[in-house]
């Protein structure tokens, strides 16, 4: 009888563990349903703002981008409108611009820059017009003296870094008539005087293949200038403190 009520008992006791076994795993399961569908639900929301957030982005990138081009196309149109301004005048040495431009020995590529045609920049075009308009030329140098002012006041970045070759060139070809103009113009006489002391500077350090040595050069200047002029006479004394100055500034 004792046997019988402990195998009794025990199945009881089995049932029971069984179903409360069931029970649990019922209760784990609704759980586990119920994580996995918030789990769902918040991968879907993170999902819904990391889009929101790319798009967001994208959105910023483009007009970050569009801005930038605007930007850069209004300073295209100014810097256009001030060589242009600057270019075009209606004489130039005692000569109408019409006898410059209709000369045959007037490059073809330095009447399409005067024309507008095109802006100085850092490429091989600007570069072969530099090489011209600091070409030796009685008849149409103060053309090309012109055009060469007109890219110093526009260059800027990389294009600037290589003005002083031709700016040196073109003073030690027509000393005379460059700071003569210089007087009238001291813009450009702050830029020639800065360009050709970088291009001095580099050419202490092997990195200028100008083949012309500074002593030389200003020892030309000095005996090609008239310095009885006491306009003159400053402003050499001026373009060769600027240049010491740039030196050591690039020193420092």
């Amino acid at each position: 009888m004792k046997k019988l009520l402990l195998v009794f008992f025990s199945s009881l006791l089995l049932i029971s563990c069984s179903n409360e076994c069931e029970k649990r795993k019922s209760i784990n399961e609704k759980t586990n349903s119920v994580q996995d569908s918030v789990q769902t639900e918040s991968v879907m929301e993170w999902t819904v703002k990391e889009n929101e957030r790319k798009a967001n982005e994208d959105k910023l990138k483009k007009e970050k981008a569009a801005e930038r081009q605007r930007m850069l196309d209004e300073r295209r149109k100014v810097k256009k409108e001030k060589h242009l301004s600057f270019l075009h005048v209606d004489s130039l040495n005692g000569k109408s611009i019409s006898f410059y431009l209709g000369n045959s020995e007037t490059n073809e590529l330095v009447k399409s820059f005067y024309q507008g045609e095109f802006l100085p920049s850092d490429n091989d075009k600007t570069f072969e017009l530099l090489d011209i308009l600091v070409e030796k030329n009685e008849v149409i140098y103060p053309f090309y003296f012109h055009c060469l002012n007109s890219i110093c006041l526009l260059s800027d970045g990389a294009l600037s870094e290589v003005m002083g070759k031709p700016c040196l060139k073109m003073v030690s070809n027509y000393p005379n008539y460059t700071f003569s103009f210089f007087v009238e113009n001291s813009e450009l006489f702050e830029d020639y005087t800065s360009m050709i002391g970088y291009e001095l500077f580099f050419q202490k350090y092997g990195t200028s293949n100008i083949k012309i040595s500074e002593s030389e050069f200003l020892e030309s200047l000095k005996k090609d200038l008239n310095l009885d002029n006491p306009e003159i006479k400053m402003l050499y004394d001026k373009f060769i403190s600027g240049i010491e100055q740039v030196k050591k500034n690039m020193e420092d």
